[in-house]
C-alpha cells in the first residue's frame, strides 16, 4: 500500500509529466475544489446495542439494511475533490486529487467503548482528456466504483485497495471499457492479494443499458512481510451482469452476480457476511488458510459458489411530493460439499439461502422538510451458527445451521436548510425485531425479540 508521502508525491509528479503539464501549475495553479462531509451519532437501546452492526443484517445474507439499528456512538467522514488543473475547455487535459478521511470504529459505526480511528480510506489521482475522449486514468488507493442494490445494501461488484487503471474508454462506439489492477494485503498481514477488474459498460440493449463486470483474484503463498511460504494460494472469480433502465419518472436496475473460490462461500464466523463476495471485495478478513491445511478444506473452498439475483426501483413522479425506493434480493450459497461434525457424526453443510427486501417512501411537505420511512426485512435459511469452522481449519462441535429473521422499521425527518440535498440534517428513530437465533450476544436476554434505536445524521457539500 502507498503509505509514505514521498511515494504519493512521486506518483503525482509522474502523472503530471504524462499529462504534459508543468509541475508547478499542477501543484498550485488553476485549481478548483469540492468538499463533502458527513457525521452522525447513533443511540441503541436494549439488545439492539449489543450485537452492534449485526442488526443491520444477519451474517451470511450479503445484504445490509441502510441506517438500521447499530452501535451506540458517533462517526464522521470527509471527502474532497481538488482539481490540480481544471477541465476548462474540450480537449484540455485535467488532473484531480481525491482524498477521503474516515473517523469511526467498525463498519462505519463507532462501537461503544471502542476507540475512534482515523483512516485515509481513499487517496488517488485521476487524469482526463489524455486521448481526446472521455477516458479516465487513475492511480492510488480507492474504493473502486461500487456497484450494487443500494436500497437493500447488496453489493454486486467492488474493489477496495491500492491499484491503477482506466475506464470510460469508448470501444467501436458500442461500449465503454474499464480495466484496473489491485494489490492488497488485508489488514496489513498475511499473503498479498492481486485482482484484475474488467468492465464492459454502457452497452445499448432495448430501452436500457447493460454492463458486465469480471473480477479475477489470486493470493500468494508467501507472507507479504516475512516472505515465508506460510499460506495456501487461492483463486477466485466473479461475474456480475447489471441492466439499468431510465425513464422520465423512474429508474430500474436488474442484476445477477456469480462468484466462486475467493468469491464463493465460507462457513466461518471470521467472515462477517458469510460469503466472501461482500461489500469489500474478495477476502478482506485477517484470517487465511495455512499451508498445512487439509486438502479437503481447500477443495471445498475452491468449489464453493455464491449467486445473487436482485432488482431495485425508484419512482419520482413529476409535480408530486411523493417518491419511493424499493429493492428486493435473493442470495444462494453453495459451500462446495463442505462437511461438518456434530458429536460423533459427520453432516453435509446444506446450502444457505437469504432473502432481503426494503421499501423507502419519502414525502416532502415543504421546500425544506421531508419525512422518510423504511420497512426492511431479511430472512436466512440455514444461516451461520454461533460456532463455526476455526481459522486453522478445525471444526467446532456446535456448527448446526440456523434460520434467522430480522425486520427494521425506521422513520426519519430530513431538514434541508437550503431546500436542496447538498445540506441535510436527519434525526431518526427505529425499531428492530428478530427471532431468537439472530442475536449473537450470549449475554442477551433470551426472551427479548426487539430493540429501539435512534440517531442523528447530517451531510454537507460545498
Amino acid at each position: 500500500m502507498i503509505h509514505h508521502p514521498l511515494k504519493m508525491a512521486g506518483y503525482l509528479v509522474l502523472l503530471c509529466l504524462i499529462a504534459g503539464l508543468p509541475v508547478p501549475a499542477a501543484l498550485g495553479l488553476d485549481t478548483d475544489s469540492k468538499f463533502f462531509a458527513k457525521f452522525g451519532y447513533n443511540f441503541a437501546f436494549n439488545d439492539s446495542a449489543r450485537p452492534c452492526v449485526w442488526f443491520q443484517g444477519p451474517p451470511g445474507t450479503g445484504a445490509w439494511l441502510p441506517t438500521g439499528g447499530a452501535c451506540t456512538g458517533g462517526w464522521a467522514e470527509a471527502y474532497s475533490q481538488t482539481y490540480l488543473r481544471r477541465p476548462l475547455q474540450t480537449g484540455a487535459r485535467w488532473l484531480r486529487l481525491d482524498f477521503d478521511l474516515n473517523l469511526n470504529g467498525i463498519n462505519g459505526k463507532h462501537a461503544k467503548d471502542e476507540p475512534l480511528k482515523l483512516a485515509n480510506r481513499q487517496i488517488f489521482v485521476e487524469l482526463g482528456q489524455v486521448f481526446d475522449d472521455e477516458t479516465l486514468i487513475w492511480i492510488g488507493k480507492r474504493s473502486y466504483r461500487w456497484e450494487g442494490l443500494w436500497v437493500i445494501g447488496m453489493p454486486l461488484a467492488s474493489q477496495d485497495g491500492v491499484g491503477l487503471g482506466f475506464y470510460n474508454a469508448r470501444v467501436f462506439d458500442v461500449m465503454n471499457l474499464g480495466l484496473a489492477v489491485f494489490r492488497t494485503v488485508p489488514w496489513q498481514i498475511g499473503p498479498a492479494q492481486h485482482t484484475l477488474d474488467l468492465r464492459l459498460e454502457d452497452i445499448a440493449l432495448f430501452s436500457g443499458r447493460l454492463k458486465s463486470i469480471l473480477a479475477l483474484t489470486s493470493t500468494s503463498k508467501n507472507d507479504a512481510r516475512t516472505g515465508k511460504a506460510d499460506y495456501e494460494p487461492l483463486e477466485g472469480r466473479r461475474l456480475a451482469m447489471i441492466y439499468d433502465i431510465w425513464m422520465q419518472e423512474s429508474e430500474t436496475r436488474l442484476a445477477l452476480a456469480w462468484g466462486q473460490g475467493l468469491y464463493g462461500a465460507s462457513d466461518s464466523q471470521s467472515y462477517a457476511s458469510g460469503s466472501w463476495i461482500d461489500e469489500s471485495g474478495a477476502w478482506r478478513a485477517a484470517d487465511t488458510l495455512d499451508a498445512a491445511i487439509n486438502f479437503e478444506l481447500r477443495r471445498f473452498l475452491r468449489r464453493s459458489q455464491t449467486w445473487r439475483l436482485g432488482a431495485q426501483y425508484r419512482f419520482y413522479p413529476q409535480g408530486s411530493r411523493w417518491s419511493v425506493n424499493a429493492g428486493i434480493g435473493l442470495q444462494h450459497l453453495d459451500f462446495g460439499g463442505l462437511r461438518y461434525r456434530r458429536d460423533t457424526s459427520i453432516y453435509n453443510r446444506p446450502d444457505m439461502t437469504a432473502f432481503a427486501m426494503s421499501v423507502q417512501p419519502v414525502y416532502r411537505w415543504q421546500t425544506r422538510w421531508e419525512i422518510e420511512a423504511q420497512l426492511g426485512h431479511i430472512e436466512v435459511q440455514h444461516g451461520l451458527a454461533k460456532y463455526h469452522r476455526l481459522p486453522d481449519g478445525r471444526i467446532q462441535n456446535s456448527i448446526d445451521p440456523v434460520d434467522r429473521k430480522l425486520t427494521h422499521i425506521r422513520l426519519a425527518v430530513n431538514y434541508l436548510p437550503l431546500g436542496r440535498w447538498q445540506v441535510k440534517l436527519s434525526p431518526y428513530i427505529g425499531y428492530s425485531l428478530w427471532n431468537k437465533k439472530t442475536s449473537l450476544d450470549v449475554q442477551s436476554d433470551a426472551n427479548r425479540r426487539g430493540g429501539h434505536y435512534a440517531g442523528l445524521q447530517s451531510s454537507v457539500e460545498f
